[in-house]
């Protein structure tokens, strides 16, 4: 029953409120602007009509009752002008004048509409555009003082003694101070939350987009290499094409199609390992090993590609090291840099891999001699999808994921992932706990 009567509610508040040139977060605020107007002019009859039965036709009484029209007035306001900011602040301004004026009718200070006062200042922390919870609170303190002057004054009846009256002021001053300072914080953590919000929503495009994008590469060329591959054994079928060129031709774009899997196999397993580490599910399976044997092995599965670039590998490992990690995550993440050194090294140098103590930690470091890192790229190289040299990157069949999961990998085991530019090439190097 409650639950219906909420929908209803809902359902007829979002009908009385103009939200056509409204974006989100004012729309939001203009349906709690509606629904105060509501129940205030309810609430307004409702205690028109107490006030009524209990103390008769007197001013106080008219002015409760005044309320309603005054409040479905404002309304009218809103879906005449369409200017949510004028119609908030007139309402949360006009409540505050009308509490102050029925207290001077209704006995003052002493007057029961006082309790109502603490909440007009959450009433404009909701709704109010420039009127916000601390300038309603100093509107409504400065009204409850000018009381107090009229009590003085005996412009206003005395029910209490001096004590009494400065006293339930200062209650209420205090109250709505406490109400303000309440609202503040959670208008800032509000506005803190829009933001990191909104930043997650650009974050969130912005990775839809790249990832779309770095499928869309290989999947296109796979796309290519499958429709000529179709033409070509059409074309052996029909004789045109025979020999060993044909099979020549066949061979190469089975090769294409194959590397560009190769690269889609690769990107899904990047995005599952960010994934992974990224919400802290990615197991580590930690052994005791020496480095030596795993950097030899780096090495000689990462030759051939060195070579077709006209490079060449060398390691230097002066001291033979165990370390207490993953394995065969540590091997991922040396072939990351490796693979990175041989993508942007130069034809005829070599690409450096050494083993040093460095403390208590073991570093491993990938150098090699290309053109470094450039100056305005060094703050984003860690970032997901980062790529500097976009053009070879492609070519290489790279997803800027590598170097972010690498880092976060060697995080994960309690070293650091770092690089540096050397004064002919540039030197990425980590460290790993000594077991």
């Amino acid at each position: 029953m409650i639950q219906r009567f909420l929908k209803l509610q809902a359902t007829f508040i979002d009908k009385l409120t103009p939200v056509e040139t409204l974006d989100t977060e004012e729309r939001a605020r203009a349906r709690v602007v509606v629904g105060i107007i509501l129940y205030g002019a309810v609430s307004a009859l409702i205690m028109g009509i107490v006030r009524i039965s209990s103390l008769g036709l007197v001013a106080s009484t008219v002015l409760t009752f005044s309320l309603v029209p005054i409040l479905l007035g404002f309304l009218f306001i809103l879906w005449t002008y369409r200017n949510l900011a004028l119609t908030s602040d007139l309402l949360v301004g006009l409540l505050a004048l009308i509490l102050l004026c029925i207290a001077i009718t209704d006995g003052g200070v002493s007057s029961r509409v006082l309790v109502w006062m603490p909440a007009v200042p959450l009433l404009a922390s909701f709704v109010g555009s420039k009127l916000k919870a601390l300038r309603s609170t100093l509107i409504l303190a400065s009204g409850l003082f000018a009381l107090v002057a009229l009590h003085y004054r005996e412009v206003l009846e005395y029910r209490w003694d001096d004590g009494a009256v400065v006293g339930r002021v200062m209650a209420t001053v205090f109250s709505m101070l406490f109400v303000s300072a309440i609202c503040h914080q959670y208008e800032n953590a509000r506005r803190r939350a829009v933001s990191e919000y909104n930043a997650m929503e650009i974050e969130r495009r912005n990775w839809t987009s790249m990832v779309a994008h770095e499928l869309r590469t290989p999947l296109t060329a796979l796309f290519g290499a499958l429709s000529l591959l179709q033409k070509q054994i059409e074309q052996i079928a029909e004789g045109e094409v025979q020999g060993r060129s044909g099979v020549e031709a066949t061979r190469e774009l089975i090769l294409m199609g194959k590397r560009n899997s190769e690269r889609l196999i690769r990107l899904v397993n990047d995005i599952l390992d960010l994934e992974r580490l990224q919400s802290g599910n990615m197991p580590l399976h930690k052994s005791c090993f020496p480095l030596n044997t795993l950097l030899s092995e780096t090495s000689a599965f990462c030759m051939k590609m060195a070579e077709e670039k006209g490079l060449r590998i060398r390691t230097d490992m002066e001291t033979d090291l165990k370390v207490t990690a993953d394995e065969d995550r540590i091997f991922q993440v040396v072939l990351n840099l490796v693979s990175n050194a041989i993508k942007f090294g130069v034809d005829g140098e070599v690409i450096e891999i050494s083993l040093k103590q460095h403390g208590e930690f073991a570093r491993i470091a990938v150098r090699d001699f290309g053109p470094g890192v450039p100056q305005d790229f060094h703050k984003d190289i860690f970032r997901p999808f980062a790529q500097a040299a976009k053009g070879e990157t492609r070519l290489s069949g790279g997803s800027g994921l590598g170097l972010f999961i690498s880092r976060r990998i060697i995080e994960a085991h309690g070293g650091s992932l770092n690089y540096q530019n050397e004064p002919v090439g540039c030197s990425f190097y980590f460290d790993l706990p000594i077991c």
